[in-house]
């Protein structure tokens, strides 16, 4: 699979989404915060019609799973807060 480039974002949100997210994630829904705003994008995209990743077939493991993660982001399981 090709690697893509990756930029780092930094944002400051308050304790209330900091606690949500951390609910998120001690409940095992999720594996960090990135994992939610990976997911989070991906909703949004697709909500407006945006593919995040449209070179699915690069994955092909992803047209026979629908469970399957289209996000090669959520190899790397650094958080940031």
């Amino acid at each position: 699979m090709e690697k893509r480039e990756k930029t780092r974002v930094n944002y400051t949100l308050t304790d209330l989404y900091i606690d949500r997210l951390d609910h998120l994630v001690k409940e095992g829904i999720f594996l960090n915060h990135g994992e939610i705003f990976r997911a989070s994008l991906r909703m949004i995209f697709r909500a407006y019609g945006l593919e995040p990743f449209p070179d699915k077939r690069a994955r092909p493991e992803a047209e026979d799973d629908p469970e399957a993660e289209d996000d090669p982001e959520t190899e790397d399981n650094t958080q940031e807060v």
